[in-house]
Order: structure tokens, then C-alpha cells, then sequence
């Protein structure tokens, strides 16, 4: 499904992370709580004690370490993620743990994306859903793992929630500048285009696809930016149909139709250029332009006849 799904880690469970953290008798009675909670598995339990703790001793490292571990496993990872950063600032004695947590989350977020393939719509829903939550995870606690970011893109995009893999697939683009995030980003926005196009949500369409064609690492031939230019024209296309059935001018749509639709004609897309042909010929006849209509149409028998 992707090639951010590659990676993959082994590790066991989560109890690794608990292994080498160790009570410290001087601490307060709360953290004392909150430490034994957690190495009971009681995650709630060691949230609301280790939070009071932490009040009274801000610089216990393991305590916060523990927390973010509790309020990741909680699935509360804003302030997971915060607690982690808090944790790494008191003290590093807790980055390599901090590593394999990440890894453990990692890998399960791969499995289950994995996993998704091939089955029936509700299995594959189920297995992005589990696989996002593990991408969250994963996220919160190392917020610089780019490919955690790529993968909750992923997900979303899978489950059709355009606007959330829009989001997540901006960080590591925004990092990187790279073709490949930038396509990945492409293919969002244009499927998000597209779905306003035909909501006949035309404006927001229209501003959704030119947001593909400002991707400056997004190649010009790339399918999503030509796409995205020929359904731009195809908005104003369907806004001219709409406003002539009410009697009113529509050739300003079609002359703006046209000015996106003439910017494809050098396309070396067959499947792109067979619609634009249909649109730019019944849109130069609807125009009058006849002799423009018959070159389109000398085009349109070349194609079909190579």
C-alpha cells in the first residue's frame, strides 16, 4: 500500500520498557503509588498519583518517564508527548528506553497496516483504525519520527479522512522537501479537490487543486498535478453548465475552463488527454470558436487511432 510500511522492528511487549527502572525509597508517598501502579500494569492508577508526585518532586526523571508511558498507554498522547519531552529535559538516562518504546509502537503500527491489506472493507477499516492508534503512539513519543507521521497519513487516506492525512502527511513534507512527500501530499489534496468537485463545492475545489500545482517538489508531468489542473477546468466547466440553465452568461466560465484545459494539450498522458479533448471541444463549440473545435477534434481521431 506504501513504501513508508517497509521498516519493520521485533521486539516483545511492553514489558520491556519496564525493565531497568527501579523505586527509589527517598520518594514522595505519591510517586512511591504511582511507581508500584505502574510496574502493576495499572496505568490509570499511576497517572493521577505520579501526576501529584511530580507536583512536589518536578525532577524525577523516572517518574516522568513513567508518566508519559501511563498517559501514552491511556491514549492520551498531547500529554504524553509533553511528559516525554518533560522527562528528556530532567534527565537522558531514559532516551534508549524511550527508543524501544517507540519501536514496540512502531512495528505494531506497521503489523496492523500491513494486515489490512487484501481483506473485507470492515476488516481493513478495523486494522487502519488499530494501525493509526499505534501511529499515534508512536508519534507522541518521539515527535520527530517522520515516518510515523507518513504512516497515520497513510491510514487516513485509506479510511477517506482526507483532512486529517493532509495534516499528518504536511510535517514530514514540510521536513523534507522531498518528491516522494510531496506527491504523497499531492494525492491527498487532489482526492480532497476531487470529492468538492463533485459535492459541486466548486470554489473550495478549486482552491483544494491549486494547492497540488504550488508543491514546488512536485514534478509538473507528475499525474496528480496535470490531474488536478484539468479538473480545475473541469469545475469552471460545470459551473458555466449550471449557470446557463439559469439564463444567465456562461461563457466567462468557459473561456476560464479553457485557460487550464490549453495547459494540458502537450500532455504525454493518453487517458488525460482523451477527456480533456471531450471538454476543450465542447467547450470551444459552446463558444463558437469552430475553428479551434475542429483541431481538437483532428487530435481526438489521432489519438484513437494510434
Amino acid at each position: 500500500m506504501k513504501n513508508s510500511t517497509k521498516i519493520l522492528f521485533l521486539f516483545s511487549g511492553v514489558a520491556l520498557l519496564l525493565m531497568g527502572i527501579i523505586l527509589w525509597s527517598c520518594a514522595s508517598a505519591e510517586l512511591t503509588t504511582g511507581k508500584l501502579a505502574f510496574q502493576q500494569r495499572d496505568f490509570e492508577k499511576a497517572e493521577i498519583n505520579l501526576k501529584k508526585g511530580l507536583e512536589i518532586d518536578k525532577n524525577d526523571a523516572e517518574g516522568w518517564y513513567m508518566l508519559a508511558v501511563s498517559q501514552t498507554e491511556l491514549k492520551k498522547y498531547d500529554e504524553a508527548r509533553k511528559s516525554f519531552e518533560t522527562a528528556m529535559k530532567v534527565s537522558k538516562q531514559y532516551e534508549d528506553e524511550r527508543l524501544e518504546y517507540w519501536k514496540l509502537k512502531f512495528n505494531e503500527c506497521i503489523k496492523y497496516f500491513n494486515s489490512a491489506v487484501g481483506k473485507d472493507s470492515a476488516t481493513t477499516a478495523n486494522n487502519l483504525i488499530i494501525s493509526l492508534d499505534y501511529a499515534l503512539a508512536a508519534i507522541a513519543i518521539i515527535p520527530d519520527s517522520l515516518e510515523s507521521y507518513r504512516v497515520a497519513g497513510d491510514a487516513y487516506y485509506y479510511l477517506e479522512n482526507y483532512d486529517k492525512a493532509i495534516e499528518f502527511y504536511r510535517i514530514p513534507y514540510g521536513k523534507t522537501n522531498s518528491k516522494d512527500d510531496a506527491v504523497n501530499l499531492a494525492k491527498t489534496i487532489y482526492k480532497k479537490g476531487l470529492k468538492l468537485r463533485l459535492d459541486e463545492k466548486f470554489e473550495e475545489s478549486v482552491n483544494a487543486l491549486k494547492e497540488v500545482m504550488e508543491l514546488k517538489a512536485l514534478p509538473t508531468d507528475n499525474q496528480y498535478y496535470e490531474a488536478s489542473i484539468l479538473n480545475i477546468g473541469i469545475n469552471y466547466y460545470q459551473e458555466a453548465l449550471i449557470v446557463s440553465k439559469e439564463d444567465k452568461d456562461y461563457k466567462p466560465y468557459l473561456k476560464e475552463a479553457n485557460v487550464y484545459f490549453e495547459r494540458l494539450l502537450n500532455s504525454k498522458d493518453e487517458k488525460l488527454l482523451k477527456d480533456l479533448y471531450e471538454y476543450l471541444y465542447s467547450s470551444y463549440q459552446a463558444l463558437g470558436e469552430e475553428e479551434k473545435a475542429e483541431e481538437i477534434m483532428k487530435l481526438k481521431e489521432k489519438l484513437i487511432k494510434e
